[in-house]
């Protein structure tokens, strides 16, 4: 997080932006690709009151169509993305890719790991009605998690885990509200004791100016175990294209409850490949 939220009302923003400007090119695979970096790092008190640290570093690769839509609409966009991504651990907290630290049987004591997380393949549908019908625009997200990452080293959970998300946002000159409720199914796995869990996020951005959005968002996610706490979570973040094609978005997290770290930094950089003129021939 959910770090994902933000970077989706970042891009809700942005994509809402160039809505009318897109270019009308009836080649299928006309759009954007995407490529991505950064780090997310977390801490807090797990396990024994004992303190753990994890550092996420992501690498994803996203591709948004133009003109690949479900309707005959013209504004509607598909965009898949997959992401790999790399931990390191400090402490007993085990780690779920999408939540965090999860407080779990193996591994005890302050020990230091990582390699390969679990990797992450995701597909949206994004629709903006005309601005006639005064319905906000929404983003459908399909989530699944490959289990590649190490449940001997109590990086992942051996085990996939499947997530369904909608998110609603329209823009009212500067501002974009957003919200979003999704629901994440796992495959139980021994030595962890987890369930489905619901979770919400509300919030909004504002663009300061063209190549910069501030925002906050609110995120709540159901309690992921028997013994855990619902997480309630402030989530500032910032978008700063400070290139044509070049995005940073730093942001944080905020704890407001015993279900989540104490505190948390992260930043991610994103790099935009125009595909569209190459196929055009324009």
């Amino acid at each position: 997080m959910s770090r994902l939220l933000a970077f989706t009302l970042s891009a809700a923003v942005a994509v809402t932006a160039a809505a009318p400007a897109r270019a009308e090119l009836a080649e299928w695979l006309a759009g954007e690709l995407s490529v991505s970096t950064g780090f997310d790092f977390r801490t807090g008190d797990y396990t024994d009151e004992v303190r753990s640290h994890l550092w996420y570093v992501p690498f994803p690769v996203s591709y948004t169509f133009d003109d690949f839509g479900l309707t005959s609409y013209p504004s509607d966009l598909i965009e898949l993305r997959i992401t790999v991504p790399l931990l390191h651990v400090r402490g007993p907290g085990s780690i779920l890719t999408e939540r965090g630290f999860v407080a779990t049987p193996p591994g005890s004591g302050r020990d230091s790991r990582g390699g390969l997380g679990d990797i992450v393949v995701r597909g949206s549908y994004v629709l903006f009605p005309p601005p006639e019908s005064g319905l906000p625009a929404f983003e459908l997200t399909g989530r699944a998690k490959i289990p590649t990452a190490s449940k001997r080293e109590a990086l992942g959970t051996g085990e996939p885990a499947y997530t369904l998300q909608l998110d609603l946002f329209d823009r009212y000159g500067p501002v974009t509200p957003l919200v979003s409720v999704g629901y994440r199914f796992v495959v139980p796995s021994e030595g962890f004791d987890l369930n489905n869990s619901w979770f919400t996020s509300v919030g909004a951005g504002f663009r300061v100016a063209d190549p910069l959005v501030i925002g906050m968002l609110y995120d709540f996610w159901q309690a992921t175990s028997a013994t855990g706490a619902d997480a309630h979570e402030l989530f500032p973040y910032a978008s700063w294209r400070i290139a044509p094609k070049l995005l940073v978005g730093p942001y944080a997290v905020i704890c407001l409850s015993p279900g989540s770290p104490d505190w948390g930094v992260g930043l991610q950089l994103t790099y935009r490949i125009p595909i569209r003129c190459n196929i055009a021939g324009c």
